[in-house]
């Protein structure tokens, strides 16, 4: 498993109810854009403070090591692997 995914997963098991919570209005979201945009926008405001700590711990462990350049590459493999996940998930805070 590589870092980007590892750290996915580790995200996914320390904070599951927020997970549950966000799979769970992306997914009405996704088929009712209009009724849950407010609800989306709230609970993916927490979602990306979530994502972008993790995020940050995995791009400052591999500059730390030397990898700079590395971590930018690392980083968007990180949010790609979210946005296959949740497809909608830049619409958050567009309102």
């Amino acid at each position: 498993m590589t870092k980007y995914q590892t750290t996915l997963k580790k995200l996914v098991e320390e904070n599951g109810e927020l997970w549950t919570q966000f799979t769970d209005i992306h997914t009405k979201f996704t088929e009712e854009p209009d009724k849950y945009r407010k609800e989306f926008n709230e609970v993916g405001e927490k979602f990306m403070e979530v994502v972008n700590k993790y995020n940050d711990e995995l791009c400052r462990t591999s500059e730390g090591s030397g990898y700079g350049s590395y971590s930018g590459k690392l980083a968007d493999k990180f949010i790609g692997l979210l946005r296959t996940i949740f497809p909608s998930i830049d619409e958050i805070g567009v309102y």
